[in-house]
């Protein structure tokens, strides 16, 4: 580039940079306005999760009275104190378990250091292949025994069996440890627990799914259709209403239905079914966390089941929420027309 070119470049940037800036066009004012009324009316993020944890407060009391009736009335008949009987009844007569504050705990959790491989695990495996009628009857204790002489580990040693003088602590441990949870594989395969475990899971799945949906039902579902502005009660405290959120005014009853039973299925349901039917506990809670996501990182600060429903909620502590948002939609469709005439 010539000097003459690059000092008649430097004269044209100089004198762009001396242009003041634009005054904003009316029109332009007029969004800015809009955006600053819709900003007012949204509530913060952080007034939303309180008033979300207020509905889950209520919810989560009632279902808790609706479990302790349940458990003291219903559960009885459905056979759920018999079943969770026999189970205790199979722990405590297996010896294969150690008791702590009135709990079952496995010997592998709380192994007792001062004692020796054989005192927590052979004595208790030895005592349930001796007494157990299925573990008579499958000739658990022999085939037991054969497997430590057959290990290398231990020797006869008169009617004993006792284990090599060359043989560490470590390695016995790990050797009996093996032995245990095969042992363990044993006493899950009894008929018995296997039927009293599925009884008392089932009543306790079903029941908690059936409450759950009842609760929420009751104070997300039931509570915003009676009530004329289709509050629950965290939404009365707070003073916040649902509104719909194309015309930015009152919402029907059939947006709040589908808006809040897809919010109790991807906070209540679908977690409880995933972690009791499909065993999925890691994954139990993402549906929440997916819509606890979309809440957080959206400008309007929606959830997934507000954008099915087609709702934004917004302050009711304006002076009037619904004449302020039907202004502002207004104030819009003037703007437009005013720019489609020009």
């Amino acid at each position: 580039m010539s000097k003459q070119s690059q000092r008649k470049q430097e004269a044209i940037q100089k004198s762009i940079a001396n242009i003041p800036d634009k005054e904003p066009s009316h029109y332009d004012k007029k969004l800015m306005e809009e955006e600053r009324r819709k900003d007012n009316a949204r509530p913060s993020l952080i007034k939303r999760i309180g008033v979300g944890l207020l509905d889950f407060l209520f919810a989560a009391v009632l279902a808790g009275g609706l479990f302790a009736v349940t458990y003291f009335t219903i559960f009885p008949s459905l056979g759920y104190n018999e079943a969770a009987a026999k189970i205790v009844d199979a722990y405590n007569s297996s010896h294969l378990y150690n008791t702590l504050d009135g709990s079952f705990v496995l010997i592998s959790d709380s192994y007792d250091t001062t004692k020796t491989p054989e005192e927590n695990y052979d004595i208790p495996i030895t005592a349930y292949y001796s007494e157990d009628e299925r573990a008579v009857k499958d000739n658990k204790l022999d085939k037991y025994n054969e497997t430590k002489l057959n290990s290398g580990y231990y020797e006869l040693d008169g009617d004993n069996i006792v284990r090599k003088a060359d043989v560490s602590g470590d390695t016995a441990k790990a050797f009996l440890e093996q032995q245990y949870n095969s042992a363990l594989d044993f006493l899950f395969e009894d008929p018995l627990i296997i039927e009293s475990y599925y009884t008392t899971f089932n009543c306790m799945a079903f029941s908690i799914l059936i409450i759950v949906i009842i609760s929420s039902s009751v104070f997300y579902i039931a509570i915003p259709l009676i009530d004329k502005r289709h509050r629950t009660l965290g939404y009365m405290i707070g003073k916040l209403i649902p509104v719909n959120s194309k015309e930015m005014g009152p919402v029907y009853w059939d947006r709040i239905l589908l808006r809040n039973a897809i919010f109790v299925v991807f906070t209540f349901i679908s977690p409880i079914t995933l972690y009791f039917w499909a065993n999925a506990i890691t994954f139990s809670f993402i549906p929440f966390f997916v819509n606890s996501a979309v809440l957080l990182f959206t400008r309007s600060n929606s959830g997934i089941h507000d954008f099915a429903g087609r709702v934004n909620i917004v302050n009711q502590s304006l002076s009037n929420p619904f004449e302020n948002l039907k202004a502002i939609t207004e104030q819009g469709e003037n703007n437009n027309e005013h720019i489609i005439n020009q």
